[in-house]
């Protein structure tokens, strides 16, 4: 009879472990914001005006049927420009190959833009390369899926050239 107790505490001690390890932190590693970027889940926020940086946020129902991929795509963007890290700065630099800023015809998700500002802003050497292969291939903006009657714009080449000035100083 103990041993049937023990299995289950065992088992249950596994489960809590389990589910604490998967549980999102509030603060973000770069794991877990490359995660949100590939569309794994959306566990961390930063809005460009809030005060207390990136935090973990749970999200209602209406707000999971009504949120687009790319918000949480920036929201790991701006994370990342907050935690400063090399790993940080590598990611950021991947999504100038992976990502694009999306028009919604609302407006432009800016998840390409806000990696290059920055890119700029940290201020990591190892960002002029890639920043100037972007520059060349003067990309487009991505249509998202419900964005009929507007066309793709190319994305401002004049936030490349600011932060490649930052960087070359």
């Amino acid at each position: 009879m103990i041993s049937k107790w023990l299995v289950l505490a065992v088992g249950l001690t596994a489960a809590i472990a389990f589910m604490l390890h998967e549980m999102p932190r509030d603060q973000p590693s770069v794991a877990s914001l490359q995660r949100q970027l590939a569309g794994e889940h959306c566990h961390y926020r930063q809005e460009l005006y809030e005060a207390e940086g990136c935090r973990r946020h749970q999200l209602n129902l209406a707000q999971r049927l009504f949120l687009s991929d790319e918000e949480c795509e920036l929201w790991a963007v701006r994370c990342l420009g907050e935690l400063r890290s090399p790993d940080a700065v590598s990611t950021l630099i991947g999504v100038l190959d992976t990502k694009a800023d999306i028009e919604t015809c609302d407006g432009v998700i800016p998840v390409r833009s806000t990696a290059v500002s920055l890119l700029g802003e940290i201020g990591d050497k190892s960002a002029i390369d890639p920043l100037k292969r972007l520059m060349m291939q003067n990309p487009k903006t991505k249509l998202s899926i419900g964005a009929s009657g507007c066309n793709a714009q190319f994305e401002g080449i004049e936030t490349v050239k600011k932060a490649l000035s930052k960087l070359e100083k």
